[in-house]
């Protein structure tokens, strides 16, 4: 019977990592990989210290496939405070796709992310491999479309941004709506995502392809998307909602923002 098993990664797989990166570059940072033993053995503790999980596929007792997830990055470097993490990595040598191992390491990577505490994973993908991500539970969006969603807050992030010089108001936990971008322009133009824990993750909705999704325009999306559905702001944190206020204001007017501040009375 054919058996299919995940394990941390060794200094011993190098060589299949290296290999795996040449056949199958990743959509990120083409220059994480020491390129020797004693580097990556070096490496592997910070690696995991910020976060990061490495981990290999087994066919049969051969490795023959590599995944890695990370924490994601904002303007304050690794986002330490964020619910999230970034699937980065998913290669299988090509003479063994399509025998269920992709999959196995999506479930895994996805096991490994929840159990750390994650509430969200997301990965940038090739439109090509759509029916691998919803097979093992993924939602992926149309291409160019990038994601954006709240989190439970978090003092991380107020202490994050104090220790960085910007403005972060009064010492309270902080909860700011928080973006992704697809890049159209790369062999990976569609977005997957999976939530890990839908008690920790608000408001998860998707930029229509072609927009630019920073932070002012996302923030106007989403005020778009609580004048349609009046339920979305009510649920919505109060950081979250006083960003969104002025931007009601702007699209539907005073008396529409007060009927949404009093649906939530």
């Amino acid at each position: 019977m054919t058996s299919i098993a995940v394990r941390p990664m060794t200094v011993d797989d190098l060589t299949l990592v290296s290999k795996l990166e040449r056949l199958f570059p990743s959509e990120g940072d083409r220059g994480w990989l020491p390129e020797d033993a004693r580097q990556f053995e070096d490496a592997l503790p910070q690696l995991q210290q910020v976060g990061v999980d490495l981990v290999i596929a087994d066919y049969d007792g051969a490795a023959v496939g590599f995944g890695m997830i990370a924490p994601r990055n904002d303007q304050l470097g690794i986002d330490r405070a964020s619910l999230s993490r970034v699937l980065t990595h998913v290669a299988v040598l090509p003479e063994y796709r399509k025998r269920g191992v992709g999959s196995r390491l999506l479930d895994d990577l996805s096991s490994r992310a929840k159990r750390s505490g994650a509430a969200l994973l997301f990965a940038h993908i090739p439109a090509s491999l759509r029916a691998l991500y919803e097979d093992a539970g993924w939602t992926v969006t149309a291409p160019e479309a990038g994601i954006a969603w709240i989190e439970e807050p978090s003092m991380q992030l107020w202490t994050d941004m104090s220790a960085k010089g910007m403005n972060a108001g009064p010492r309270r936990k902080l909860s700011l709506l928080r973006h992704d971008d697809a890049d159209g322009d790369t062999e990976y133009p569609c977005m997957a995502y999976k939530v890990l824990n839908d008690r920790k993750i608000n408001t998860l909705f998707a930029f229509p392809g072609g927009q630019v999704p920073s932070p002012l325009r996302a923030y106007r999306l989403l005020a778009s998307l609580c004048i349609q559905r009046p339920e979305t702001f009510v649920g919505l944190p109060p950081d979250v909602s006083q960003q969104v206020e002025p931007f009601v204001r702007e699209l539907a007017g005073d008396q529409a923002l007060m009927d949404l501040k009093r649906a939530r009375r």
